[in-house]
């Protein structure tokens, strides 16, 4: 064998190699979008999970307009689902009919915003966000005997 198919030999393997690299690199990013997914989806669910309790203790009249001002006003809880961790943090303010957040906390108005965001760090680098403090998943609820 000579020295001319010596070196055709080594620069295939060098290319098998750097092939097969970024092939396994396209694969490891696809899979992580994919978990990404997954956890941002339970993420929303979680939160549409305790807009809907709040919103059947009120239909139910389980609880009233205040007491869920006090109970959500400034709350933050884990969840553990899947052996993943995940941060909630609820917010209650009392607002206006489209949720802007003009009136103090401390004055009762007929309608009260409910904002959740939550966190979590699944296998991955950074930390997943699915709402946030500045943009939370929210629901704009009246109260009924105003």
């Amino acid at each position: 064998m000579g020295n001319g198919q010596m070196l055709q030999i080594l620069l295939a393997l060098i290319l098998f190699s750097t092939t097969l690299i970024t092939i396994y690199n396209g694969l490891y990013d696809q899979a992580e979008f994919v978990y990404r997914g997954l956890y941002y989806s339970q993420g929303q669910k979680i939160a549409e999970k305790c807009i809907m309790k709040i919103e059947a203790e009120l239909i139910g009249q389980v609880t009233d307009y205040l007491t869920v001002y006090n109970d959500y006003h400034d709350s933050l809880f884990t969840m553990d689902i899947s052996n993943e961790t995940y941060n909630v943090h609820m917010t209650s303010v009392f607002c206006d009919s489209t949720g802007t957040t003009t009136y103090p906390d401390s004055t009762y108005y007929p309608y009260q915003k409910i904002g959740v965001a939550i966190w979590c760090k699944p296998n991955i680098t950074d930390t997943l966000y699915i709402g946030t403090a500045a943009q939370q998943i929210s629901e704009v609820f009246k109260d009924v005997s105003f």
